[in-house]
C-alpha cells in the first residue's frame, strides 16, 4: 500500500478544526512568488472567494463553504467514508464530524508539473491543521493516505494489471489491445465509436415496442451497420449480446438499461460538438441525433468517424464539474429531501466552483419542471436523477477514469 499522495485533480478540498481562515501573510510564505489577493468582509458577504493566488501561469481560488452548510456536508462526507473507503486513520470519522471549515480549491488550468499547486495544497492543510480531500481519497497534510477507495490500495502493480486484464476481458471477450490503459481519456476517435454504439444501442432497444412484423429484419440490419462502421471491437460484451439478442427478446431489465444509454450517447455527442446538451431535466430526443448527426441508419459513412475533435480541456472540466454537481444535488435531495441554496453551494462546492448559466433554477434552488426541486413533481425528479447519473458516468468517463465504460464510478 502507497502512503504517497497520488496525481491531484484540478481541485481539492481541505477541512480544518480552525473556524479562521489563514492569514495573507501565512498564505504568501506558502506560495512563493505569487500573487495573493484577499477579499473584503463585505465582497465575501457578497459570494466572493477569501483568497485568489496567482502565478503568471497558474490561479488557484481559495473558497469558504458557508457555515450553514458544513454539518449536512460534513455528515455527507462522513457516508462517503464509511460506505465507499478503507480507513488507514481510525479516528478520521470522528476527526471529520469536528472539522469547523472546509476550503475549496481550484486550480486552473491544472495542477501543474512544476508542483506549485499541490505544494499550496499541502501547506494550506497544514497551516488550518487540517486533512485534504483529492481524487476521492483523504490525505494528511505530509500527503500520507488516511482514506481511499479499495481500488487505490493494490499494492501490487502485477496484480493490479492483472485484475484490469481481467476486468477488461469480461467485458470484451478479449485481452486489452496495446495501449489500453486504466486511466487516461480516450482518443476523439474513441469517443466517436462510443457514440455510435450508444445510437446503436438506444436504437436496438426501440425495436423492442416496434409494431412492425419486419422489426428483426431492421435489427439484423442494425447489426451490419455496426459491423460495416467498424465499431464491433468497441462493443462490451453486455452491449453485443443486447445487439445479437432476436427482436422481442430484451428483458425489461436490458431494454431500460439501453434506453438510457441516450443520455450517455447526449454528453458524447456534445463533447464532439455535433449536437448541444438538453437541460437536466429534459431527456435526449435521440431520434434526430441518431438518424442525421451522427448518420447512424443510412448507407453513407458516419461523418462523425470522418475526423473527429473533442472540444477543449477546459470545457470538458468545466463540464465535469457542472454534471457532478447536479447529480449531487439531486442525489443528496433523494436522501434529504429538502431545499437548500444552490446558487451559494454553487461558489463554494467540495468540487469547486461551478457556473450556473443554462441552469434553471427557481427560489435559489436547483429547478425540476419550473419548480424548486422540494416542490416539484417526485416522478419527475426521480427522472431527473435517472439523467444526472448517466450524464455524469458518461463525463467521468471522457475525463479518463478507466477505459471500459460500464466499469466507471459516479459516486458524488
Amino acid at each position: 500500500m502507497s502512503n504517497e499522495v497520488k496525481a491531484m485533480p484540478g481541485n481539492a478540498a481541505i477541512y480544518s478544526p480552525k473556524s479562521q481562515l489563514p492569514s495573507i501573510d501565512a498564505l504568501r510564505t506558502a506560495a512563493p512568488g505569487a500573487k495573493v489577493t484577499a477579499a473584503s468582509e463585505k465582497e465575501r458577504s457578497r459570494g466572493a472567494p477569501p483568497f485568489i493566488i496567482t502565478w503568471p501561469d497558474l490561479m488557484v481560488t481559495v473558497n469558504q463553504m458557508p457555515a450553514e452548510q458544513l454539518v449536512r456536508h460534513l455528515q455527507g462526507f462522513q457516508g462517503y467514508l464509511q460506505s465507499r473507503c478503507e480507513l488507514v486513520d481510525p479516528e478520521l470519522l470522528q476527526r471529520v464530524g469536528g472539522m469547523k471549515q472546509c476550503l475549496g480549491l481550484v486550480v486552473e488550468p491544472d495542477f501543474d508539473e512544476e508542483g506549485r499547486g499541490e505544494a499550496l495544497v499541502l501547506a494550506l492543510t497544514e497551516l488550518v491543521e487540517g486533512v485534504f480531500f483529492a481524487g476521492g481519497a483523504v490525505y494528511a497534510a505530509d500527503g500520507s493516505c488516511l482514506a481511499a477507495p479499495p481500488e487505490e490500495f493494490d499494492e501490487d502493480e502485477d496484480e493490479d494489471e492483472e485484475e484490469y486484464e481481467e476486468e477488461y476481458e469480461a467485458q470484451y471477450g478479449d485481452t486489452p489491445p496495446e495501449g489500453a490503459r486504466r486511466e487516461g481519456p480516450p482518443t476523439a476517435m474513441r469517443v466517436a465509436q462510443r457514440t455510435l454504439v450508444f445510437g446503436a444501442l438506444t436504437a436496438r432497444a426501440q425495436l423492442e415496442d416496434y409494431p412492425g412484423e419486419d422489426r428483426e429484419q431492421r435489427r439484423q440490419w442494425l447489426m451490419r451497420r455496426v459491423e460495416d462502421l467498424g465499431l464491433w471491437p468497441e462493443l462490451e460484451r453486455d452491449e453485443r449480446r443486447i445487439l445479437e439478442a432476436p427482436a422481442g427478446t430484451l428483458s425489461r431489465r436490458q431494454t431500460i438499461d439501453s434506453s438510457w444509454r441516450s443520455e450517455g450517447l447526449a454528453v458524447l455527442a456534445w463533447a464532439l460538438g455535433v449536437s448541444e446538451l438538453p437541460a437536466h431535466d429534459h431527456t435526449m430526443d435521440s431520434a434526430e441525433l441518431i438518424t442525421k448527426k451522427l448518420g447512424l441508419m443510412g448507407d453513407q459513412p458516419s461523418p462523425v468517424l470522418a475526423t473527429p475533435k473533442l472540444r477543449t480541456p477546459e470545457e470538458l472540466r468545466r463540464m465535469e464539474r457542472r454534471l457532478l454537481a447536479l447529480h449531487w444535488r439531486l442525489r443528496d435531495f433523494s436522501l434529504r429531501p429538502q431545499a437548500m441554496d444552490f446558487i451559494e453551494f454553487s461558489r463554494t462546492a467540495w468540487m469547486g466552483p461551478f457556473e450556473l448559466e443554462g441552469i434553471q433554477l427557481a427560489g435559489n434552488d436547483l429547478a425540476i419542471g419550473g419548480k424548486p426541486i422540494a416542490q416539484a413533481d417526485p416522478q419527475r425528479v426521480r427522472e431527473s436523477q435517472s439523467i444526472a447519473t448517466e450524464r455524469h458516468h458518461a463525463i467521468n468517463w471522457l475525463m479518463g477514469q478507466t477505459w471500459v465504460y460500464s466499469l466507471v464510478d459516479t459516486s458524488t
